[in-house]
C-alpha cells in the first residue's frame, strides 16, 4: 500500500515522519553535505546530469543561496551542455525566462570567477 511505501521512502511530497530513505537525486540536498555533492558532482555520468531530476537538484541550491554545490553542478552541467542548451531546458523545467536568465547569470559569473 501506499501508506506503507511512505513510511520507507518519500520522493516528491516531504514526510511528516521519520523514513529510512528517498527516492530522487533533486532530494539530496536535504541529506548530503555541501562538500559531498560539490566532489560527488564531477562523478555523475552525462545521463545524470542531463536529466531532470540533476537540474531540480541545481535549482534547489540556487534557490537556497548554497554557492558551492550550485556552482560544482552547473559548472558540471556546462561541460556536457552549450549555455543555450543549458538555459532552454532551465526554462523549459521553470517556464519563466527571468528566473531562468537569473540562474544562467549567476552560474557563468561563479565559473568565471574560478
Amino acid at each position: 500500500s501506499d501508506a506503507v511505501a511512505d513510511s520507507f521512502a518519500y520522493e516528491r511530497v516531504t514526510p511528516n515522519t521519520s523514513t529510512f530513505g528517498f527516492h530522487g537525486l533533486f532530494t539530496f540536498w536535504r541529506h548530503t553535505p555541501d562538500d559531498e555533492i560539490t566532489a560527488l558532482a564531477a562523478r555523475f555520468s552525462p545521463q545524470i546530469v542531463l536529466g531532470r531530476e540533476y537540474l531540480e537538484l541545481m535549482l534547489a541550491y540556487f534557490e537556497l543561496q548554497r554557492a558551492g554545490p550550485f556552482k560544482a553542478l552547473f559548472a558540471k552541467r556546462r561541460e556536457l551542455s552549450s549555455a543555450q542548451d543549458t538555459y532552454a531546458a532551465i526554462h523549459a523545467l521553470t517556464g519563466n525566462a527571468p528566473f531562468a536568465q537569473s540562474i544562467m547569470q549567476t552560474g557563468e559569473r561563479l565559473l568565471a570567477a574560478g
